[in-house]
This record gives structure tokens, sequence and C-alpha cells, in this order.
């Protein structure tokens, strides 16, 4: 089955670790939101130098969560997008867990289209 998976990652004061953490994720999905609720492009700016799927929001001041979750969410909605990948600056896949995680939707049976389909 293909697919369309969009991740997308919170950031407040992130320290540069959060790198590293982000690149446990990014090549397997299709776009990578990078929120920001506070200051700074210093992460983005790296990042979008290594890689091209990358969008970027930013909010002046700390929206929350639940805020930037809603937003990516209405953004995803108009891209056929089919499921929505949510990480914290703190979380990252070891190993090759994403790519199993990954493996793991395709394996699923739908029953011809997928149960949480974005549309």
């Amino acid at each position: 089955m293909n697919y369309k998976l969009v991740g997308c990652v919170i950031l407040y004061n992130p320290s540069s670790d959060v790198i590293t953490n982000i690149e446990t994720y990014i090549n397997e999905c299709d776009i990578l939101y990078i929120i920001y609720n506070g200051n700074g492009l210093d992460i983005y700016n790296i990042l979008k130098r290594k890689y091209d799927n990358i969008k970027y929001i930013f909010h002046s001041e700390n929206m929350g969560i639940s805020y930037s979750l809603n937003e990516v969410l209405e953004l995803i909605t108009k891209n056929n997008t089919d499921f929505l990948l949510t990480m914290d600056q703190d979380s990252c896949f070891i190993g090759n867990s994403m790519r199993r995680y990954k493996q793991s939707l395709s394996s699923v049976d739908w029953g011809g289209h997928l149960h949480y389909h974005l549309k």
C-alpha cells in the first residue's frame, strides 16, 4: 500500500540535541512540519540544508501543543495525507523501529481504505 505520512514536531526552546532526535524519523516522512512555539530558527536552518521535506511554522509565543497540532491537522487535510506522526522535541526512534512502524501501517488490512484517513 502506498500512503502519505506527514510528521510534525513541536519545539519550545530546544537544545541542539533535538536535531539527532528528528533525524531518526525525518527520512520516513513525506513532509515534516517543524513548529516553533517560541524563539529561533537555528535548528530549522541546520535541517533545511540537509533535507528538503521540511515545512516551518513559527509562533512568536508559546501557543501550546493542542493549538499547533490543530494547525497541522488543518493543513494536511487539504493535501491527501493518510497518516500524521506527532512527535515532541525529546522523542526519537531507536534503531530501525521507525521503519518497522511504517511497515506495520502497510501490513494492516484497511478494508480498501484507510481507517484513519484524514480527509
